[in-house]
């Protein structure tokens, strides 16, 4: 049997998507059925995993799509997890039990992530929208362009990543036992990151040894051994103070507060 036999077939039809995630060399597969199903010498896992819609019109913003993870998934809980420098990609093939073809229905690239009340939602943008980019280009503006930590950032993590030791969690709360003496001030590792092997949890606020986490990092319990590495708040000062990186700082603080289009502009009045 084929793909397009089973397509068009009243009674032999029995369709499953296959969804392919990549971020740097990591690749993981799962299909929306309930075994685990063999394609392209891949195994794609069993999975609750669902998309909602995809819409091929002729407006690119309506291409983009949800993909919608149970909440107690621990991939999606950890895999989607910021830091701060990889893409991932998504590919979403169609095909049939039972037959060895399958067509690409979907490409394209994560945006965001959303722990919802019983599901967890990964916003996703079709690769057609890069068509109407620009390009390549920096922005006009006083805080700064870069992401923490990337490579146009230049800080190197693991210079800055403080260690440490999980005494407790309650909820989000981490309480930790740093590897040296803690001098930081409350809020050092506001929107940094705590750092368990290769998963990720991003830092909301700070206060002595304990962080809050914006969400949890499910395999985390009290013993592991953990790094955490402050935020930034993009400010040259704090780029300054903080990391001494001002030579990559990707912002224009010293912009003029006047409005070049404003009708006195450059025009002084004494």
């Amino acid at each position: 049997m084929t793909y397009a036999t089973n397509e068009t077939s009243t009674s032999s039809a029995n369709p499953v998507f296959l969804y392919t995630f990549s971020k740097g060399l990591t690749i993981n597969r799962f299909n929306s059925g309930d075994q685990d199903l063999v394609y392209g010498g891949n195994t794609y896992t069993a999975s609750s995993i669902r998309h909602q819609g995809i819409n091929t019109s002729g407006e690119m913003e309506r291409t983009s799509m949800d993909i919608l993870f149970a909440k107690s998934d621990t991939f999606a809980n950890t895999y989607f997890s910021p830091d701060y420098s990889d893409v991932i990609t998504l590919t979403i093939l169609r095909t049939h039990y039972d037959v060895s073809d399958a067509q690409v229905m979907w490409k394209g690239r994560v945006i965001s992530y959303e722990a919802m009340y019983d599901e967890i939602k990964i916003a996703c943008e079709s690769i057609q929208t890069t068509t109407r980019r620009a390009g390549l280009r920096g922005k006009y503006q006083r805080t700064c362009r870069h992401a923490l930590y990337s490579n146009q950032c230049g800080v190197d993590i693991d210079l800055v990543k403080v260690a440490a030791t999980v005494d407790s969690i309650s909820g989000l709360e981490v309480t930790l036992a740093y590897a040296t003496a803690d001098e930081t001030p409350d809020g050092w590792f506001r929107g940094g990151i705590l750092i368990k092997g290769t998963e990720y949890g991003y830092i909301k606020r700070d206060a002595s040894n304990v962080v809050r986490l914006q969400y949890a990092v499910p395999t985390l319990t009290a013993g592991d051994s953990v790094f955490v590495a402050p935020g930034c708040n993009l400010s040259i000062a704090q780029c300054n103070n903080k990391f001494n990186n001002t030579v990559n700082f990707g912002g224009f603080p010293y912009i003029s507060a006047d409005n070049p289009f404003g009708g006195n502009a450059g025009v002084r009045v004494d």
